[in-house]
Order: structure tokens, then sequence, then C-alpha cells
């Protein structure tokens, strides 16, 4: 009877090791993909943010060169340069608004509601 047992414990000794084996490498690789994930997204964070310099330089030195333009023109310097606070002011507001837009997008709470209410409907 002990010979029946421990024929039977040897497959299943060995499937046990086999899919030990097999959740070891997994777990390994997913550990490697979490680590190429975080140093891809510290890179495209470095990345984004001196692209957000160089559309800001751009931004500034058009909204400069059209107050060259419009000084050149005849206006008065004053009045060119209080036009372009107003359009400083006008684009601050409308990134505001995306940013806004884009947090009530993320709101956490309705996902959380929407989660318990399936989950009670189940």
């Amino acid at each position: 009877m002990s010979e029946s047992i421990s024929t039977q414990e040897q497959p299943l000794t060995a499937l046990w090791a086999s899919h030990k084996g097999w959740l070891a490498k997994l777990l390994q690789l997913g550990a490697l993909e979490s680590k190429i994930w975080l140093t891809s997204s510290a890179q495209l964070l470095a990345l984004m943010c001196g692209m957000l310099m160089l559309l800001t330089s751009a931004w500034l030195l058009t909204l400069a060169m059209v107050a060259v333009l419009l000084w050149q023109a005849g206006l008065p310097l004053v009045a060119v340069m209080a036009l372009m606070v107003l359009l400083l002011l006008l684009s601050a507001l409308l990134v505001y608004r995306v940013i806004r837009l884009t947090l009530q997008r993320m709101d956490i709470s309705r996902t959380i509601e929407l989660l318990l209410n399936h989950q009670e409907d189940e």
C-alpha cells in the first residue's frame, strides 16, 4: 500500500515542482516588465517636460514677435503690452479649463460607485 502512495506522490511532486518553477519565472517576468515600464515612464515624463519647455518658449517668442510687429506698425507700446498680457491670460484660462475637464473625467468616486453598483447587481 505504501508503494502505491509513493508512486502516486511522485507525479504530483513533479507536477508541483514544474508549476512552482513556472510561477517563479512568471513572477520574475512580471518584475522585469514593471522595471522596464517604470524606467520608460520616467523617461517619457522627462521628455514631456522638455517638450513643455520648448512649446512654452515658442509661444512666448511668438507673442513677442507679434508685439514687436504691432509696435512697429504704430500702436502704442502700452497698448501692445496690455494686449499681450490679455492673450497670455486667455491662454492660461484655456489651459485651466482643459485641466479642470480632465480632472472631472478622472473622478475616482464615480468609478468606485459604478463598481459598487455593479457588484450589488450580481
